[in-house]
């Protein structure tokens, strides 16, 4: 503790660099150009699918939601029949300040609430006032469009009085360790950035010239208030500025009436921005990015405490016993949020078990949800049960055209996830004739062009066709830039005709797009390995690790090259060692809690 730096924690909802980097280009943000340009920046890739206060949980506790339980921002209440806000109790790993202060370093905690910090006395009351960047908005543009100035006005007086808060709060308190946060700058972004030029489509040109400057102002604001942060922790403080995850701003831009006031919309896999500035983090230190549970491991590491999440503290608190028709609406699909949640966190995690169980419960709460069934007949396929998942598909099907009362022998109607999840199944079973057919339902019934050609490429790698596979994957980048799965699709197919440093340039494409991804880190790893490329290798094994700690396969492979191309016995053996010890069945992940 003694020597540690003073460190502190800013985090900030919706940090996206794609609105940041052309204002810290422009040189409008001073204060985050200068954490830049003294420390590391990146990319932080988020480790759940849902938003909001499950993701702030994976930062704050360095672990994913299948460990920490904050599965949703509501809970189903102790009577199983009505539903409450998650709370502190419902959170089974500590936060950052937590452990800090269990360790006995003095913190000071600014912008949180429940499920992080339960509130503790009469907090410090700030009059809401408009700033003058927004008034000066906001007021020439009133007696026209009354109803976004309005909205203006009260998003950025919010804006301003957490910045405010949080700032008297580190200013005010003696402290070893701050962590504040501010939602206010990704609310004021993802309402008015269609506004910001080039303007997004159908927006009026008298809306793009009154409500223009709403980004700039908001990025300077939250500029400002990173420099006077950073003066108030010192000099030598370590400073660590995250977000939970990025903003979709292709789908905020669009026109009003799909992206209006109260609207909440995050893409799946959107990177939030990243900076350190302290000790030991080198230039290199985010080769490709980073995930969202690093965020703790680092910031602790400042402080000198292991960054690891502790195991969980408690037990699961089960549901009461509930009748299945007594259990109203709004539980049922909260519930269904929720072990959706947690299957997607064990599924990352590799705990198919815990995955194939959570699904399992969903399919019996709502037997027709297509979307659902076809990820928990993707996990049977992964635990070598391709029976079982065709059969997953099957009764989807019945009950899908129950529910629709369309004719149960009419398999074209069959909703296109569930036909290429069959066509997986089969492909799986060594059927690929019959796995083509199902490929071509899903193309007649309005699957997307990427899916399909995904779909095609399995297939022909299925038929060792590794040409025909790397032409579909091609086809489908060409189709979506963006997917990780097309990059992936190509990268096997390139391994497999042997041209290794071309697999591995798509692996690395891969891991851009998606750093959370382990497979694609050991990909690259084994693509480099191949490539005679020892070192390389090693490093991106070790980024697997730090992805997916103690992977049987990324520890296997990291042995392999220890081995044939380094000579090193010693650390190959330790390798395999860990490597069969992580292949043993360890105690079932905790299941969600209520």
């Amino acid at each position: 503790m003694e020597g540690a730096p003073r460190t502190l924690l800013v985090c900030v909802e919706g940090l996206d660099w794609r609105v940041l980097s052309p204002r810290i280009d422009a040189g409008r943000m001073p204060a985050l150009a200068a954490l830049v340009e003294r420390g590391v920046s990146g990319r932080v890739a988020p480790v759940d699918r849902a938003g909001g206060v499950p993701a702030w949980a994976s930062v704050l506790t360095g672990a994913s939601a299948m460990r920490h339980g904050v599965l949703s921002a509501r809970v189903p209440g102790a009577d199983g029949r009505t539903v409450r806000a998650a709370a502190c109790g419902d959170r089974a790993l500590p936060t950052i300040w937590e452990r800090a202060s269990r360790a006995g370093h003095r913190v000071a905690v600014a912008g949180w609430g429940e499920p992080f910090a339960p509130a503790v006395g009469a907090s410090v009351a700030i009059e809401l006032a408009v700033p003058p960047w927004a008034e000066a908005i906001a007021g020439p543009a009133s007696a026209a469009e009354p109803v976004l100035a309005g909205l203006l006005r009260a998003l950025a007086a919010a804006f301003e009085g957490e910045m405010r808060t949080t700032g008297a709060a580190c200013r005010e308190r003696s402290w070893d360790l701050a962590c504040v946060h501010v939602a206010g700058w990704a609310a004021l972004v993802r309402e008015f950035v269609r506004f910001a030029p080039p303007a997004g489509s159908g927006v009026a040109a008298a809306h793009a010239d009154a409500f223009g400057g709403v980004v700039d102002g908001a990025c300077s604001a939250l500029d400002g208030w990173f420099g006077s942060l950073v003066r108030t922790a010192g000099e030598g403080a370590a400073v660590v500025v995250a977000g939970e995850r990025g903003l979709d701003l292709e789908r905020w831009r669009a026109p009003a009436s799909t992206a209006g006031p109260g609207a909440v919309h995050v893409a799946a896999h959107a990177p939030a921005a990243f900076v350190a500035v302290g000790p030991g983090m080198r230039p290199d230190s985010l080769r490709h990015g980073m995930v969202a549970v690093d965020v703790a491991r680092i910031t602790l590491a400042f402080r000198w405490i292991d960054g690891f999440a502790p195991p969980k503290d408690r037990g699961d608190v089960p549901l009461p016993a509930v009748p299945e028709g007594e259990v109203p609406a709004d539980v049922r699909a909260l519930l269904q949020e929720r072990d959706a949640a947690f299957a997607h966190a064990a599924a990352v995690a590799g705990a198919i078990e815990a995955a194939v169980a959570a699904r399992s419960r969903m399919a019996a709460r709502y037997p027709s949800d297509a979307a659902n069934v076809a990820e928990l007949a993707d996990l049977l396929v992964a635990r070598g049960e391709a029976a079982a998942a065709l059969a997953a598909v099957d009764s989807c099907c019945a009950a899908w055209h129950a529910s629709c009362g369309g004719p149960s022998g009419d398999a074209h109607a069959e909703p296109w996830p569930l036909a290429l999840a069959e066509a997986r199944a089969l492909l799986a079973s060594d059927r690929s004739r019959d796995a083509a057919a199902a490929i071509d339902r899903a193309a007649s019934g309005g699957a997307p062009e990427v899916e399909v050609l995904l779909a095609r490429a399995s297939a022909a790698s299925s038929d060792e066709d590794h040409a025909a596979s790397e032409r579909h994957a091609r086809a489908a980048i060409a189709a979506a830039p963006s997917s990780r799965e097309a990059r992936m699709a190509l990268a096997r197919a390139l391994f497999a005709q042997e041209r290794f440093p071309d697999a591995a340039g798509a692996a690395r494409d891969a891991i851009g797009l998606a750093w959370a991804d382990p497979f694609a880190h050991l990909l690259l790893g084994t693509a480099l390995a191949a490539d005679g490329r020892a070192r390389e290798a090693i490093a991106a094994l070790e980024d697997c690790l730090r992805v997916r700690p103690e992977f049987p396969p990324a520890l296997r492979r990291l042995a392999a090259v220890h081995m044939n191309q380094l000579g090193d016995v010693g650390s190959a053996r330790a390798l395999m060692a860990r490597a069969v010890a992580a292949a043993r069945p360890g105690p079932a992940p905790r299941a969600p809690l209520p």
